[in-house]
């Protein structure tokens, strides 16, 4: 079909980094296509910037379409158009792309080139609920452009909407189909960048960039595609809080002081970050420029929750905690409307700071923890770690991965662990550390957590054999019996007297007995001085 070649055409052109070529090729098929070949060429002029002139192709588009395919087409290349500057319609071009593809969707490569478009246009304006809608609709906008180059494009999108709503370990998982698909330097670049975006949001720990003198870094940023690839790594910089590279790459991105080159979304957040960093510097003449330029921004509802997190942000460093909190909390409300999941969590950062800066500090740490359980689930690691560093201004803290072990815990929470190993009491451990006995409890919780387990048997059973001073129990195991034996191996690995008598083929109360008998052979108190003797012997073993 002569339209689904075109669309191939320019979506090549696009990939290639010829975005001006693809829409002098739309344009000139014009005569013989109509509203489709308008309509692509609306999407080329998106792609290189030219907003003005994506909104004249597609309305064009629009006022000529005859066909059901016409009308789908030129739908979503408006709805893209809109990402660029506020629409000149009163109805909502997402919408409508939205309901064209969802009733009359066909699975074929014409039609899932329709939806990326749809897709991409619902992302880029900030609706991600919308997106995910329509991705879970059909098997995907990349399906029938295997092997295509703009085929990276469609799964990259598809990467950024599950990261941007806050799935980080799907879109781990969809970046390792992105970097096969990537058959050329360009798109290499733009998964790369991505990759660093993804990883700094979902890592304990920030990362950078693998490849030196990136291409991207060398040359001039000539379309939206390049610039999406500049600010891909300014978001990924945010997240490694170097806010210093971030501001960087949104001015190589925006091409001049109002970032004109960039999409509405794109604009607010480069706003929002330029303020930020003004106001860590207490640079008051540098806040209130960002801070106007972000004002003058049109948008509507794309723009509105970066906007009222800035002003909060502006009012917060004014003391104006109540406007602070007033706005804040809306910016919340509408990020969770449309799954911006990453924004919202920006929010609750924020909204914890202005709990502490007025005085609430136990709100705070509600708030903070509560946000962290749920992005820990979602893999979105940057969340702890900004949320440690605010509850540490207060000196309050976050509790540890559950799970990760040794790796969660502060050198003085290992020194805890080390003595909880070697059998000491909590008193005995406050004594040692000159703590208060309050304080080593919270940090016995806090280790416990760590290895995801909830007593000190199964701590030993999560630690394994080393090298443990017996403190507490004869090494004499010539007085147990051989089932005495197997059933100090048995607590040992944590297992209850339920799953002992199970495991052996006797009645609890045997065990029960076993457990007595081996109490008062050994000189010991509870099943963790037995697992202890244990463990005391494996490692003796392994030593020998």
């Amino acid at each position: 079909m002569k339209h689904l070649l075109l669309m191939q055409e320019v979506f090549e052109d696009v990939a290639a980094g010829r975005p001006r070529q693809g829409w002098h090729r739309a344009r000139g098929k014009e005569q013989d296509l109509g509203s489709q070949a308008a309509a692509l060429a609306s999407v080329a002029a998106f792609w290189c910037g030219e907003f003005p002139q994506a909104t004249s192709d597609a309305t064009r588009a629009r006022s000529t379409a005859i066909h059901l395919e016409d009308h789908a087409l030129a739908a979503a290349a408006s709805a893209l158009a809109s990402a660029g500057e506020a629409s000149p319609c009163h109805d909502d071009p997402v919408r409508a792309s939205t309901d064209i593809v969802l009733e009359h969707f066909a699975d074929d490569a014409w039609w899932s080139g329709v939806q990326y478009l749809s897709v991409e246009a619902a992302l880029m304006c900030a609706q991600l609920a919308t997106a995910a809608r329509i991705t879970t609709f059909a098997s995907g906008p990349a399906s029938g452009w295997d092997g295509h180059p703009f085929g990276t494009v469609m799964t990259v999108c598809a990467v950024r909407l599950a990261a941007f709503r806050g799935y980080l370990g799907d879109a781990a998982e969809l970046m390792a189909v992105a970097r096969q698909a990537a058959s050329s330097r360009r798109l290499e670049d733009l998964t790369e960048a991505l990759d660093y975006m993804v990883l700094n949001h979902s890592s304990a720990l920030p990362s950078t960039m693998t490849r030196e003198g990136s291409t991207f870094r060398a040359r001039s940023v000539e379309d939206l595609l390049e610039r999406g690839v500049v600010f891909l790594m300014a978001y990924g910089a945010q997240a490694a809080g170097n806010r210093s590279d971030a501001a960087r790459a949104i001015f190589r991105a925006g091409g001049d002081s109002r970032l004109s080159g960039c999409t509405l979304i794109d604009r607010a957040l480069g706003f929002e970050l330029l303020l930020m960093a003004a106001l860590a510097d207490n640079d008051q003449t540098a806040a209130d420029a960002w801070l106007h330029e972000l004002l003058s921004l049109e948008g509507g509802g794309i723009c509105r929750p970066s906007v009222d997190r800035a002003l909060a942000r502006y009012a917060l460093s004014a003391g104006d905690y109540p406007t602070a909190t007033v706005l804040c909390t809306r910016s919340i409300d509408d990020c969770r409307r449309q799954e911006r999941a990453i924004e919202a969590a920006e929010g609750e950062l924020l909204l914890a700071q202005v709990n502490i800066a007025s005085s609430d500090v136990a709100t705070a740490t509600r708030r903070l923890r509560s946000l962290v359980e749920h992005a820990d689930r979602q893999g979105h690691g940057a969340v702890r770690r900004s949320a440690g560093a605010t509850l540490a201004t207060v000196n309050r803290r976050l509790p540890p991965i559950a799970g990760l072990g040794w790796a969660a815990l502060t050198p003085r929470e290992a020194e805890v662990a080390h003595l909880i190993i070697q059998g000491l009491a909590v008193a005995e451990m406050a004594t040692h550390m000159s703590l208060s006995v309050r304080t080593v409890r919270g940090y016995v919780s806090r280790i416990l957590c760590a290895f995801n387990v909830s007593t000190r048997v199964g701590l030993l059973a999560s630690v394994g054999p080393g090298p443990l001073e017996d403190l507490r129990v004869s090494r004499n195991t010539a007085q147990l019996t051989p089932r005495q034996m197997e059933v100090v191996g048995l607590i040992a690995q944590d297992l209850s007297n339920i799953q002992i008598s199970s495991r052996l083929g006797v009645a609890p109360r045997t065990v029960e007995k076993h457990i007595s008998d081996i109490l008062q052979r050994l000189d010991g108190t509870s099943r963790f001085d037995i697992a202890r003797f244990w463990w005391s012997a494996q490692s003796g073993k392994q030593q020998a």
